[in-house]
């Protein structure tokens, strides 16, 4: 066997190798999403923003429902503010072609001493942080116990 031949051997076993590790990372579900979510901060006025690591899906409505849950979780640096009161819960989520259907438990909306935004705003701020992580869905609605919420929040 000449050296050509066992360099051409050598290289052509490192490319399989590399293509299989390739095929590997790109098509196994283990990897993992970044989403950007919105705050209210805690001194002064506006929002802050958290980058949040969610576990990756295949699957784009199961990552918005796991970014949304995220967002009623609150935030996780202590000079950002919550949303929604502690007992913020979700119960569905819809998907018609570009839109997508939040319904939230009703007392998602319920006073909480840690929640300042009012709730409108609050769902407002919802709404930008799905459409900014998921900008091929056009419109967020939202319901409260499958009722919908009035006024259409804009």
């Amino acid at each position: 066997m000449t050296r050509s031949r066992l360099q051409l051997i050598v290289l052509l076993s490192l490319g399989g190798i590399f293509l299989l590790s390739l095929a590997l990372e790109l098509f196994l579900p283990h990897r993992q999403a970044r989403v950007e979510l919105q705050f209210p901060n805690e001194i002064g006025r506006g929002l802050g923003w958290e980058v949040r690591i969610i576990p990756f899906s295949w699957n784009t409505e199961k990552n918005v429902e796991t970014t949304v849950k995220e967002i009623l979780l609150g935030p996780a640096f202590p000079d950002r503010l919550r949303l929604f009161s502690r007992d913020a819960a979700l119960r569905d989520i819809f998907f018609r072609g570009s839109t997508i259907v939040v319904d939230l438990a009703l007392n998602t909306l319920r006073p909480d001493s840690d929640v300042e935004t009012p709730p409108l705003q609050a769902l407002k701020i919802l709404r930008q942080d799905i459409l900014f992580n998921f900008p091929w869905y056009k419109k967020v609605e939202f319901a409260i116990q499958g009722a919908p919420v009035l006024p259409k929040i804009r």
